[in-house]
Parts: C-alpha cells; sequence; structure tokens
C-alpha cells in the first residue's frame, strides 16, 4: 500500500476520534440516562482535563497508550489542543445534528455521483473551514477516505 495513502487514512482516523469525543460530549453531557452523561464525562476528561500529571495520562504513559491521547492526535494533525477545546466548547447539540446533507438530497446525490468530492489526502486541517464545509453539505466528502488504488 502506498505509504501516502496510509498516512492519510491514518490522519482520518485520528481527525474521527477527536471528532467523536466532542459529539459525545456536546450531545450527551445534559442526557437523562447516567450511561451517556458517563460517556460525556469520559469525552470531557480526555479533551479538557487529560495533561501531564493527570490519573489518565499516568495510565497511558504505563500502558504505552500516549498514542491516543489529545496531544499526540494534535501532534500529528498538526494542530493545538487549545484550538480543539475552545471550538468543542461553542459546539452545539443544534450544529452537531444539521451536519451533512438531509437524507432525501444525500440518497440523490449518491446515485447520480453528482458534485461528489472525494479526498484521497489531507495535509492539514482546518477546523472552522471544515465547520464551513458541514453547513455547505461537503461532510461525506470531507471525510472520506479513497480505496481505489
Amino acid at each position: 500500500m502506498d505509504s501516502q495513502l496510509e498516512a492519510s487514512r491514518s490522519k482520518a482516523l485520528m481527525l474521527e476520534i477527536v471528532r467523536r469525543a466532542i459529539y459525545d460530549w456536546v450531545l450527551y453531557r445534559g442526557h437523562a440516562r447516567l450511561e451517556f452523561k458517563e460517556i460525556a464525562a469520559d469525552a470531557y476528561t480526555w479533551l479538557f482535563e487529560e495533561e501531564p500529571g493527570h490519573p489518565w495520562w499516568r495510565q497511558r504513559t504505563t500502558e504505552k497508550r500516549m498514542l491516543t491521547s489529545l496531544h499526540a492526535i494534535c501532534d500529528v494533525l498538526d494542530l493545538e489542543p487549545e484550538t480543539i477545546r475552545a471550538r468543542a466548547k461553542v459546539m452545539t447539540i443544534k450544529m452537531i445534528l444539521s451536519v451533512g446533507r438531509p437524507s432525501e438530497t444525500r440518497r440523490r446525490r449518491l446515485q447520480d455521483d453528482v458534485d461528489y468530492q472525494e479526498h484521497t489526502l489531507i495535509d492539514s486541517v482546518d477546523l472552522y473551514a471544515i465547520d464551513q464545509d458541514h453547513n455547505n453539505g461537503y461532510y461525506e466528502g470531507y471525510y472520506s477516505v479513497s480505496t481505489s488504488m
């Protein structure tokens, strides 16, 4: 497999981990069910509290799992953790639920492959540009990774 393509896929996966943590925190922090509140609490800790000296940080170091820390992911994606944190703090449930196109548009677009935009390499990540793309309906195209060789 081409190393550039493999790197692109790894970056896409790491970006998805960050996105999922933000979504979990925003969507579940006010939820009535305890299991969802626990998911939100874990996401909050991972996003905002896990720093050198934190118990999770020490556990990650002991278990040699530093690659999955927010700091390590931000290093790979060339992002600052504070940028991620600032973006997460302004996210709302409405913003998350409005990501992407309406299902009827998505279905028609997938059938016709009209204006489908596919990115095969992620060089750098601009969170504000991604948010703008969400509002314009390019979410799937931005996060897609080509599997054709």
